[in-house]
């Protein structure tokens, strides 16, 4: 697996470990008014933990996404750097005046493969307008 795709699945672990602390966090906290002209609306069941338990159990959210953070940090470090090299632009330059020979040698086949095709219709045609002319003479 490259190193992009490494970074792309650390960080999607990150997302669904944060989005499951939030989720874990909504469920178990013990919900509080802190506003009296605004109710207290709890989607679905609660299960409030105590304070204690709840802040234990955020500290190591808080620890696991910390660590599942710094994953991604460090396989970012491991990018290969994107500074300018000179042999890089001068490789890429060949590749691309390769690639443009290539190109015009492709172009190139396919008009001699259509010029080919063209004469041999006008060569089928002719085939068959002389055995139509012979048959025709045979006929007579």
């Amino acid at each position: 697996m490259d190193r992009v795709t490494q970074l792309e699945d650390a960080f999607d672990t990150l997302v669904k470990v944060m989005a499951s602390a939030i989720a874990y966090l909504s469920r178990k906290a013990s919900h509080k008014q802190v506003n009296a002209r605004i109710p207290l609306t709890v989607l679905g069941n609660t299960e409030a933990l105590t304070d204690d338990d709840l802040a234990s159990n955020r500290q190591e959210l808080v620890a696991d996404l910390i660590a599942q953070a710094k994953d991604v940090q460090w396989r970012i470090s491991q990018l290969p750097d994107t500074s300018d090299d000179p042999n890089d632009n001068t490789h890429l330059a060949a590749l691309e005046t390769e690639l443009h020979q290539a190109n015009n040698e492709y172009r190139e086949a396919v008009a001699e493969a259509r010029d080919l095709c063209a004469q041999l219709d006008k060569l089928v045609d002719r085939l068959c307008d002389e055995q139509q002319s012979l048959r025709t003479l045979l006929d007579d």
